[in-house]
């Protein structure tokens, strides 16, 4: 007997070949045969008549780290076909963290990840275990950020670190490899990781490169210099032999958007070398992040309270402003290059301040009746930093440039922040299924499901994610290709999308005609490189 048949569906493998019309079926959370079955052999049976079966979709770009702590039953993921979400990206992960540096831990993760009420780990591995223990509805796999290294060692310092330091957070990244981190992850615009050298990124590559664990990189410019930026980190991987792997490609800003072909042609080329770069990207032409990113690095040194203090300064107000008229070497400023009627607070943690949600920075400034620079660093100041924006800031035509290459997986890069999060956090995968498969037709239907899947499994290391195949875990989403269709939009992004039938993890139903199950199989992937 089998645990579960599902009939008649049209089954895409992941790996990107034309379909099949045939049964499945599963037992002990593996995909044991693919072919008729009878239903008489099965305790259970979903008809997948006219809908399209295929692997469980996986986000490569997380940020539920904590999610999946405070939510385990992950509605906006499951409802979007996600059986499994990759966390711990852009240098953000809760571990490992150090007693002297805990609170400073706590308010560098709060804007992006939220917070939660469970804090039992110091290290990677007791963090993955509070994970595991949470029984969360899907599967995920951990990147260890460097942040959190950074802030484990020696805090917020805006230095190189000593020989003693630098040592501390190479002890700590192989410690969490060994745990089970499947990766290491930095995010170059933020502090304390934006203090960071090439020398420091290249001890932590090669570390890396020895474990055969991918390298995940927000670069330190996605603007005017993102060409420059992306031949910074191929020269890392050109030296060190680690893969490769570029956060959210994107050109940001509409003065650089002719950049993203140069960028593109310059990854086929180190592709053709032979070096392991790969990337990721939302369907979205508007991105999300912390409110603190609008400020000048320098800002935020030391810590977001000592940023606090920092802001009630008048030099330090009217050099903000000289720094956003002039600019910085290096510096990705969403304000200089996307402006600010283009940033949009869209959660705000202090329910005093809730008013704002939704305005773009022009509007909160007119509001309060000041200008940008100062309305922004008196808001920062009263809601202590604890907010996120929206920054409109890609053409679609890069988007769609950026999607047909088949080294770019599909990743959410979704916050769980406030009432009205970026749409991504609850449509991006079905996006991609209506809007570029079905309406615009710029990738076929197994090409998308295959950087929703099997590209991803392998950026991992789980040959047993990713594809339908015996022998391989059964997770699987199953859809109606012609009513797919997210429905979350920038003004109501909590709504679930169209067209999701059913989602199988490990086996075990947690979707069924559009309706959580409440089940909660997921489970830790580790990588199997």
């Amino acid at each position: 007997m089998y645990d579960l048949v599902i009939k008649d569906g049209l089954i895409y493998d992941g790996l990107g070949n034309e379909p099949i019309k045939t049964d499945l079926g599963v037992s002990k959370g593996k995909i044991c045969r693919i072919g008729s079955i009878d239903e008489g052999q099965a305790y259970k049976v979903i008809s997948a008549s006219g809908d399209v079966v295929c692997p469980g979709f996986i986000d490569f770009h997380s940020h539920a780290d904590f999610a999946l702590l405070n939510e385990p039953e992950s509605y906006a993921k499951i409802q979007q076909g996600v059986t499994t979400e990759v966390i711990g990206n852009c240098g953000f992960s809760p571990a490992p963290s150090a007693e002297a540096t805990m609170d400073l831990l706590r308010t560098y993760l709060l804007p992006t990840l939220g917070k939660t009420a469970v804090w039992n780990w110091s290290t990677f591995a007791e963090y993955l275990a509070a994970l595991s223990a949470a029984k969360p509805a899907v599967n995920f796999a951990a990147l260890v950020g460097h942040g959190a290294l950074r802030i484990y060692a020696m805090g917020f310092d805006r230095r190189k670190p000593d020989a003693r330091q630098m040592g501390l957070m190479k002890e700590a990244l192989t410690a969490s490899l060994e745990a089970g981190a499947v990766g290491f992850s930095t995010g170059l615009i933020y502090v304390p990781a934006c203090y960071s050298d090439l020398e420091e990124l290249e001890e932590f590559c090669r570390i890396l490169a020895r474990y055969n664990r991918i390298f995940a990189i927000h670069m330190r410019n996605e603007s005017d210099m993102l060409f420059a930026s992306v031949k910074e980190c191929i020269g890392l991987a050109r030296k060190t032999g680690v893969h490769l792997h570029i956060s959210h490609l994107k050109s940001s800003g509409e003065a650089n958007w002719n950049q993203v072909e140069p960028v593109l042609e310059l990854i086929e080329s180190a592709r053709n070398e032979g070096l392991n770069v790969t990337c990721d990207q939302y369907p979205y032409i508007a991105g999300s992040t912390t409110i603190n990113v609008l400020f000048p690095q320098w800002v935020v040194e030391g810590g977001i309270m000592t940023m606090l203090e920092r802001l009630k300064s008048r030099e330090i107000r009217e050099r903000i402003k000289q720094d956003y008229q002039n600019g910085i070497p290096e510096w990705d400023s969403l304000v200089r290059c996307n402006g600010w009627d283009n940033i949009v607070l869209n959660f705000i943690g202090d329910e005093k301040y809730k008013k704002f949600e939704g305005l773009t920075m022009s509007e909160v400034a007119a509001q309060i009746g000041k200008e940008p620079v100062e309305a922004l660093c008196d808001l920062v100041i009263a809601i202590k930093g604890e907010a996120s924006i929206v920054v409109y800031q890609q053409s679609e035509e890069n988007v769609i440039k950026a999607m047909q290459h088949e080294y770019v997986a599909i990743g959410s890069d979704g916050l769980h922040s406030g009432v009205k999060p970026h749409p991504r956090l609850y449509g991006t995968f079905p996006r991609v299924l209506s809007r570029y498969v079905r309406e615009l037709k710029v990738i076929s239907l197994a090409e998308a499901i295959r950087k929703m899947t099997s590209l991803p499994a392998q950026l991992i290391g789980e040959p047993h994610l990713g594809r339908v195949q015996e022998g391989c875990n059964a997770d699987l989403t199953v859809f109606n290709p012609d009513l797919i269709e997210d429905t979350a939009t920038f003004n109501d992004p909590a709504q679930a999308p169209k067209g999701i039938r059913a989602v199988v993890v490990n086996g075990v139903p947690v979707l069924l005609d559009g309706e959580h199950t409440l089940a909660r199989p997921g489970r830790l992937v580790l990588c199997n490189k």
